[in-house]
C-alpha cells in the first residue's frame, strides 16, 4: 500500500510539469479508402471523417490517446453486363464507427505557442455498416465484376467487426492538433458478400468474397476542453 500511495504522488509530480496536450477533442477530416481485392475490382473515393477523442498522460515525451470516429469511405465499383463487357462504374459507400487506441511519442516536445511533432502507432476496432450503393437508371441491371456479384447483394451485405492496427504522425500548435494516419486492414471485408451462384435448394453455391480494406486519414483535431496539468 506504501509503494502504491507513493506511485500515485509520482504521477502528480511529473503531471505538474508535464507539457503533454491533454484535454478533450473534437475531430473532423477526410480519408482515402483502398479496397485490396482480385474479386470486386474498385477505385478508392475521398470520404470523410468526424467524431470525439481524449488525450492523456503525465510525460512531457509521450501520452496516450482514445478517439471515437465516424467515417464515410467511398468507392467506384466497376461494373460488366451479364456477358462480361465493362460497362463504367456505380458509386458505393460503407460508413464505419472506429474505436482507437494510440501511443503519441514526441520528438519535438509539445509547448504552449511552438509546433510539436511525433509518431502515433494505433490500434483500431472497427464496426463496417452495410454498402450503400448509389442509384441510378441501370443500377440493378448489372453486375459487378469480375465475379457475378449482383447489386442486390452488396446492398443487402450484413455490419461486421475488424481489428485494424494503424501508424500515423502527430503534429500540433496549441489546441489544434493533426494527424496523418495509415489503417491496415487485416480482416476480411467482404466476407458478407455473394455471386449469383445458388442451388436448386437456393443454397450459396459460390466462392468466398475476400478483400482487405486500407485507408489513409489525415484528420484535424480541435481541443475544446483543457485538462488541468
Amino acid at each position: 500500500m506504501k509503494h502504491f500511495i507513493l506511485f500515485i504522488i509520482l504521477l502528480t509530480s511529473l503531471n505538474c510539469f508535464a507539457q503533454v496536450p491533454n484535454g478533450w477533442w473534437f475531430a473532423a477530416g477526410g480519408n482515402m479508402s483502398s479496397l485490396n481485392s482480385e474479386q470486386l475490382k474498385s477505385d478508392g473515393v475521398l470520404g470523410y471523417s468526424f467524431g470525439i477523442g481524449m488525450t492523456t498522460g503525465y510525460h512531457e515525451r509521450y501520452h496516450f490517446e482514445f478517439n471515437l470516429i465516424a467515417s464515410t469511405n467511398n468507392f467506384d465499383l466497376y461494373k460488366s453486363d451479364f456477358e462480361g463487357n465493362d460497362i463504367g462504374t456505380v458509386k458505393a459507400s460503407r460508413s464505419s464507427a472506429d474505436f482507437s487506441f494510440n501511443y503519441n511519442y514526441y520528438i519535438i516536445l509539445p509547448e504552449e505557442n511552438k509546433f510539436y511533432l511525433g509518431v502515433r502507432p494505433g490500434l483500431d476496432v472497427v464496426y463496417h455498416g452495410k454498402f450503400k450503393l448509389k442509384d441510378d437508371d441501370d443500377g440493378y441491371s448489372y453486375s459487378v465484376q469480375p465475379l457475378a456479384i449482383t447489386p442486390s447483394s452488396i446492398s443487402n451485405s450484413s455490419g461486421k467487426f475488424n481489428l485494424d492496427p494503424s501508424l500515423g504522425i502527430s503534429a500540433g500548435y496549441n489546441n489544434f492538433r493533426f494527424i496523418l494516419k495509415y489503417n491496415l486492414g487485416l480482416g476480411n471485408y467482404l466476407n458478407d458478400l455473394k455471386t449469383d451462384s445458388f442451388d436448386n435448394s437456393n443454397l450459396y453455391t459460390g466462392p468466398e468474397i475476400e478483400g482487405k480494406l486500407n485507408r489513409i486519414s489525415l484528420i484535424v483535431f480541435y481541443r475544446f476542453y483543457i485538462k488541468k496539468q
